[in-house]
């Protein structure tokens, strides 16, 4: 009888073994299907939650373009979950141990080109994401690279800290008049920035609004020998994914401001000329110019924004037109 029951005790286990197994084997299948159609480029994300905000073909359809992928790291993942189809990315520095405390690099990325790095994050969030990076710098690219780049871009980012690149992109917009956004952190990091520009419906120019910049920059060159490059210092990941966020929405809203129907639809209308953003991330951010704007305020500390009204530059008002716009929305 002993031996009776501990052979019915050994095929019970025997037989729970091979269910295990099969279970193993079932999920091992399942999940190189699931890993087959994601390799095959299809794209398996469900944007039904967020079609009241977006067009989703819209998106499918679109090219953004940025350069300095590491100031927009989360932005772009953000832009490719939301259903940006296509996504080109311009920088020639590789990943170092410093970026991966506030971007989205992994430690096994560091020496890898940024532009790689990035293309291979966004294609595992999306495997039908069109993506092409290029490693080299803004002004370096060719005539007809530039062209194929920019020509049919629906949106330009500039998040790259060289002041060289964001002002050669002022240009390129000019040029193929495409929407575009600038973007980055003032001093320590205590508050953030955004200029942005859309063609017929905001005014001025990068360059009109950023004009003493160009000043300080020629000064640093002749000074120094080499552009400035602006300070990273007092930046976390924190700042990062705000900021990102914030550019987000912003090109949600650049792109449906002709659409209808969408809760990002219709910001800005025909004509809007508040488009230089300061937004406070520390109570001790831009104090003077933030309580001149919200004087007499009481329930303001900090997250609150400036929309400054920017004019072109243009005389009388300046001595002479600014030198890439002349005052109108045709690169010069």
């Amino acid at each position: 009888m002993v031996i009776k029951y501990f052979n019915i005790i050994n095929n019970m286990i025997n037989t729970n073994k091979g269910l295990a197994q099969d279970r193993k084997l079932s999920n091992n299948a399942a999940h190189l299907t699931a890993g087959t159609l994601r390799g095959a480029g299809e794209d398996v994300i469900d944007y039904s939650r967020e079609e009241a905000a977006v067009d989703i073909e819209l998106l499918k359809k679109s090219r953004v373009v940025i350069t300095g992928c590491g100031g927009f790291y989360e932005g772009a993942q953000m832009l490719v979950r939301c259903g940006v189809g296509e996504i080109i990315v311009i920088d020639p520095d590789v990943v170092d141990n410093t970026n991966l405390c506030r971007q989205g690099y992994l430690p096994r990325q560091v020496g890898m080109n940024k532009v790689d790095a990035m293309g291979e994050c966004l294609k595992q969030i999306n495997p039908a994401v069109k993506f092409k990076g290029y490693a080299v710098k803004l002004q370096d690219l060719t005539p007809e690279q530039e062209e194929e780049i920019f020509s049919t871009a629906a949106v330009a980012i500039f998040t790259t800290d060289s002041f060289a690149a964001q002002a050669y992109g002022n240009k390129i917009v000019l040029k193929y008049q495409i929407p575009a956004i600038w973007a980055g952190f003032g001093e320590a990091s205590l508050f953030s920035e955004i200029f942005f520009y859309i063609p017929g419906v905001t005014p001025a120019c990068f360059r009109c609004a950023t004009s003493t910049r160009y000043e300080i920059n020629e000064e640093f060159v002749a000074k120094h020998g080499k552009e400035y490059h602006a300070s990273s210092a007092g930046n976390t990941i924190f700042h990062s994914a705000l900021l990102d966020a914030q550019m987000g929405m912003l090109i949600m809203a650049i792109l449906h401001n002709k659409v209808d129907g969408k809760s990002f639809s219709g910001w800005f209308g025909d004509y809007f000329d508040h488009n230089f953003i300061h937004t406070k991330v520390n109570p001790m951010g831009h104090k003077e110019g933030f309580d001149k704007t919200f004087a007499g305020v009481k329930d303001v500390f900090v997250f609150h924004s400036r929309w400054q009204h920017i004019n072109r530059e243009i005389p009388p008002k300046y001595p002479t037109p600014c030198p890439d716009c002349c005052g109108t929305d045709v690169a010069q």
